[in-house]
């Protein structure tokens, strides 16, 4: 009697366990996204920015890139920021903006994408990004934030790239934001004694 009521037990704790991993199996087929959300509430960021991303290589929605790219801003992964925020401010600006309504998360995921970029040592790209997300040059967006990094970080390469850019797209800014844009390039191109193009 006393091996039958073991034998239950076993076989019943095997089976819960089977349709547990069975449920979160299908689960993680269907949808990645509801266990990337559990990861997220864990605070496992890195885990939860694969879930994501095989969440938005299924789906292709702006909704799920800009899950992804907020989820891999979160783990910090360079990686992921650059090549899916690129795709998501780049690409998407005007969808992301009419879906969100915030310009600011838009500047925010720009920064971001640009910051990766650089760490990546993928200044061409860094440029590139802060230059097509940005349509003045102010304090919040992208392209002003690239200027402060170049010269916090006193980066010769980087304002070489950013000198290149405005010469091949001189008409990208075209507020009167362009003048304080134009004066920082002119600094660039004294201080570091750039040849013209």
């Amino acid at each position: 009697m006393k091996k039958t009521i073991i034998k239950t037990v076993i076989i019943t704790l095997v089976s819960i366990i089977l349709a547990a991993s069975l449920a979160a199996g299908i689960t993680l087929a269907v949808s990645p996204k509801t266990i990337g959300k559990v990861f997220t509430k864990c605070g496992n960021y890195d885990s939860a920015a694969k879930l994501y991303e095989s969440q938005y290589k299924k789906s292709e929605s702006v909704v799920d890139l800009i899950e992804l790219v907020s989820v891999s801003i979160a783990a910090e992964n360079d990686e992921m920021i650059a090549k899916y925020g690129d795709k998501l401010t780049v690409n998407y600006k005007g969808n992301m903006i009419k879906m969100t309504s915030d310009e600011e998360q838009f500047d925010n995921y720009s920064k971001a994408t640009v910051e990766a970029y650089y760490k990546l040592g993928k200044k061409e790209d860094c440029v590139r990004v802060a230059f097509l997300t940005s349509d003045s040059f102010t304090v919040n967006k992208s392209l002003y934030y690239l200027f402060d990094l170049c010269d916090s970080k006193e980066d010769k390469d980087l304002a070489y790239e950013i000198y290149k850019y405005n010469k091949k797209n001189p008409n990208v800014i075209t507020d009167e934001s362009k003048n304080l844009m134009k004066k920082r390039i002119d600094g660039y191109q004294k201080k570091y004694d750039f040849f013209l193009l």
